[in-house]
């Protein structure tokens, strides 16, 4: 099941990670890049769970639909680094000139890390209702089904470890 085999909960954890370190070293200290990173990371799951699930719901083949949503979710969580990078550039060369502006550094770096990674959020937030939708024919499965798919990719989380 490619569920499994991409391992939803695996993802979000190698690019919560990868973030995390990577914000490091745009905010000097892992507390701040990890706050961004969850407050980010659950904003671009809910707002993409939400509107890529009801957009997924009109698609006639919401299975083909999820396999190209996860490529592009590598792909966008890839070049986020590039995007990340960026930032940091960014931020070095503006520092000089607002460098006794401490909370429009904060806000530059916050927003800056914001867009970068809010895309690959975004559509991670929508891979499971479209994939429940394609699991699903009939209202009474959807219990069953969410169950399955939850305790599957608990499963290849653990085993990814």
């Amino acid at each position: 099941m490619a569920f499994w085999d991409a391992s939803f909960c695996r993802e979000q954890r190698v690019f919560f990670s990868l973030a995390g370190k990577s914000l490091g070293l745009i905010f000097g200290h892992t507390v701040y890049a990890t706050a961004v990173v969850l407050a980010v990371f659950m904003a671009g799951l809910a707002i993409g769970s939400d509107y890529l699930g009801r957009w997924g719901d009109s698609h006639t083949e919401p299975i083909a639909l999820y396999a190209r949503i996860e490529f592009l979710v590598a792909a966008t969580g890839a070049l986020s680094l590039a995007g990340l990078a960026a930032v940091r550039s960014l931020y070095v060369m503006v520092y000089p000139t607002v460098n006794g502006l401490p909370p429009f550094l904060f806000t530059l770096r916050f927003l800056g890390v914001a867009v970068v990674l809010f895309i690959p959020t975004f559509l991670m937030g929508g891979t499971l209702p479209i994939l429940v939708r394609g699991l699903t024919q009939k209202s009474g499965e959807l219990g069953g089904r969410v169950s399955q798919l939850y305790w599957v990719n608990t499963l290849g989380a653990v085993l990814g470890t």
